[in-house]
């Protein structure tokens, strides 16, 4: 039998030391090389809206930085429009960068309303219910091309649906608006919920059913906010899972215990 000289215990440790130092030489290389996306660390924000949290919404009235909230809270919605679906926030890229202070990522909403009466699309201009989806369809399509420019796309949209808005009379043509922006919105990969309140719904969109999350309005404070997350508070086949109320001089925000969005597989991101 052969006798085999084992090393002396100094050279293992030297040998060991070497390795090491030669693998975190790579890996610097390597981070040099390939270094990690501008917006890794916005993967680390919660991709989610959790039950319970608390936020703003702000918009166009909110354009003096001096009147954005001190306190953003958990979350921020930011209006992508001045007050109708043809304006523009001016202070859009400003506010979602503010926004983005918040534990979640930030969602943003449009405000819609019809076209004038009898107004005509040049795809169709003698079928009105298919004027009125188009027109819901191109201006949303203008709106997010808008919020692309101030870099605010966010992966959250939520079509604000009120009465204080211009309305046909007739809620069939209304609901093809609505249509027509959903329509939009889920040809681009986003994902969509209602703002509105079930008086208003059906005033303008009468029993029109799009089956979307509802975001919605009327608390007096935050414990009247949590008890409208029930049915009685929902509109158009959907579930409400936020509600807003008046907080000193803002509108904040209570998200039912559910949570907002959660569970949704995100592309590249996967579920939360």
């Amino acid at each position: 039998m052969l006798m085999r000289t084992i090393p002396p215990a100094w050279l293992a440790v030297a040998v060991l030391a070497l390795l090491l130092t030669a693998f975190a030489a790579k890996l610097a290389v390597s981070r040099l090389l390939h270094p990690a996306p501008a917006g890794a660390a916005a993967a680390e924000k919660l991709q989610y809206l959790p039950g319970g949290a608390t936020g703003v919404d702000v918009s166009w009235p909110q354009c003096d930085s001096q009147q954005l909230p001190a306190d953003i809270l958990g979350y921020a919605v930011i209006g992508v429009n001045g007050g109708r679906i043809t304006s523009r926030n001016d202070c859009l890229e400003g506010q979602f960068a503010w926004a983005k202070q918040a534990d979640s990522v930030p969602h943003v909403y449009m405000n819609t309303n019809a076209p004038p009466d009898g107004y005509k699309h040049e795809f169709c201009p003698n079928d009105p219910a298919c004027a009125y989806y188009q027109w819901g369809w191109d201006h949303t399509r203008a709106t997010v091309a808008y919020a692309r420019s101030k870099n605010a796309d966010a992966r959250y949209w939520w079509l604000d649906v009120e009465t204080g808005n211009y309305w046909s009379n007739n809620v069939f043509l209304n609901a093809e608006v609505l249509q027509g922006a959903i329509d939009y919105l889920k040809s681009t990969g986003h994902i969509i919920g209602i703002y509105s309140t079930p008086r208003q719904w059906g005033i303008i969109a009468g029993n029109y059913r799009p089956h979307l999350p509802n975001w919605t309005a009327g608390a007096a404070d935050l414990a009247e906010a949590k008890k409208r997350c029930t049915a009685q508070y929902a509109f158009g086949g959907g579930t409400v899972v936020m509600v807003q109320y008046v907080s000193e001089e803002f509108d904040t925000n209570y998200v039912c215990p559910g949570g907002v969005f959660r569970g949704l597989a995100i592309p590249g991101l996967g579920a939360d």
